[in-house]
């Protein structure tokens, strides 16, 4: 049997030859080039093919393949004591990071390099559930989604144009180039991407406090960001505004004052206005006045006659909802509140969600319950996390049962969240024990 592989850029052929007297393994070497990679770029790629091939001949492909691979294990959480969980957290990263290239300026889909989950697009998953352990134990991964996103300036400008808003409103399925693939519902009302957007590339410079990755890098997107808020949110009075039509990560419902997107709204002007203050640069006042103006209520709990809880939107009356934004407002989105109001948000709306998507769903909630010192809700939650890991490889899908998209690494995202906040953690040095 033979098996060729011809490429446009060279003449290299690959032949193997299969015994019959006894069984043989047989490995594939092989240089995965997109699409864009045309003309130059097809040449290096081919080069490294070729480059590649050598160093296999050599014996040293493979020790560098497992350095580097020990390398990212050292940077990352490691689990001591627990062989399944350890399994888990491990299999967690691995999904996370063999769908990541930190050489080059793009990131990756929900569904991560090996499948085609929602067409490989680029969503609000990378920022807001992927990105920030990216942020903490492997910064160059991070800063390569951060390059990805500097690409996709154009296509922000262009959509909130496009939809008569100013500012940067980043695309809801952004192709590699960063441009919007289609304008279904998701791209004309899920606008919390911008926010997204805004508060990873915040985040990387609180990681680092580098002033000068925040002027460079991180100043231009704020600021495109907060005006696009300003012009997205509708004024009441002097002292008040609201954003009206908008999906959550509740996508059961458009709705008037989602609580995630209000949310978002405000941080990541609050944000904008800080970093400016840091450069000695003078923040727009109509941030300041739409930041103030946005408010998640608080309402009595529908049906009862307990504490109130941060309303999921306006008129929200305890329906079945997809996920909660109230739940995601004490984590990632850090919003001022004490620990019994969180404790009864999260009371309240854990019942309300459907959590078919168990990695987006479960890990802020298990994080909630950690940070009010309820363990025994944080562990039951976090176990409710991982529950759509697949055997026998231990791969995440996006719904029970193997549903949904496959090689779900959003959730996988989520767990190791769950991991670094709901769990104990201890850092020593460059290594993390769970």
């Amino acid at each position: 049997m033979k098996l060729v592989n011809k490429c446009q850029h060279c003449t290299s052929a690959l032949r193997i030859l299969l015994l019959t007297d006894r069984p043989r393994t047989c490995f594939l070497l092989a240089r995965r080039r997109g699409s864009a990679e045309t003309g130059a770029s097809g040449e290096k790629a081919c080069a490294a093919l070729v480059n590649a091939r050598t160093d296999n001949a050599n014996g040293v492909l493979v020790q560098r393949h497992e350095q580097a691979w020990e390398d990212l294990w050292e940077a990352g959480p490691q689990v001591r004591g627990n062989p399944s969980l350890a399994r888990t957290i491990n299999a967690t990263i691995w999904g996370i990071l063999s769908s990541l290239d930190s050489r080059v300026d793009y990131s990756t889909g929900p569904g991560g390099l090996s499948t085609n989950g929602y067409n490989a697009h680029v969503f609000w998953d990378m920022d807001t559930w992927v990105f920030p352990s990216l942020n903490l134990f492997w910064p160059s991964f991070a800063d390569a989604h951060l390059r990805f996103r500097a690409r996709g300036t154009a296509g922000a400008l262009e959509k909130a144009r496009h939809l008569g808003y100013r500012g940067l409103l980043y695309p809801w399925e952004a192709t590699p180039a960063g441009y919007a693939t289609t304008y279904g519902w998701a791209e004309l009302f899920e606008h919390h991407i911008a926010g997204d957007v805004a508060l990873a590339h915040w985040n990387r410079f609180r990681a680092t406090g580098n002033l000068s990755l925040l002027e460079s890098e991180v100043a231009d997107v704020l600021e495109g960001v907060a005006d696009f808020w300003v012009s997205r949110a509708t004024k009441v009075n002097e002292s008040s505004y609201r954003i009206l039509a908008a999906i959550g990560p509740d996508e059961w419902h458009c709705k008037n004052d989602t609580a995630y997107t209000v949310g978002v709204a405000v941080q990541s002007l609050r944000a904008a206005i800080t970093a400016f203050a840091l450069l000695q640069r003078t923040p727009k006042p109509a941030w300041s006045a739409v930041a103030s103006g946005l408010d998640v209520p608080l309402v009595a709990q529908p049906g009862t006659a307990k504490a109130p809880v941060h309303q999921a939107y306006s008129g929200y009356a305890g329906e079945a909802i997809m996920q909660s934004g109230v739940a995601d407002l004490g984590y990632p989105l850090m919003w001022p509140m004490n620990a019994s109001q969180r404790a009864a948000d999260l009371g309240y709306y854990w019942n309300k969600v459907s959590g078919f998507i168990a990695g987006m769903v479960w890990p802020a909630i298990a994080i909630g319950y950690n940070e009010v010192n309820d363990t025994a809700n944080a562990a039951l939650f976090f176990a409710w996390s991982y529950s759509t890991l697949q055997q026998p490889y231990l791969v995440y899908s996006e719904e029970p049962g193997g549903a949904g998209c496959p090689n779900f690494i959003t959730a996988a995202g989520g767990v190791l969240q769950a991991v670094c906040r709901a769990v104990c953690l201890k850092t020593t040095n460059a290594r993390s024990q769970v």
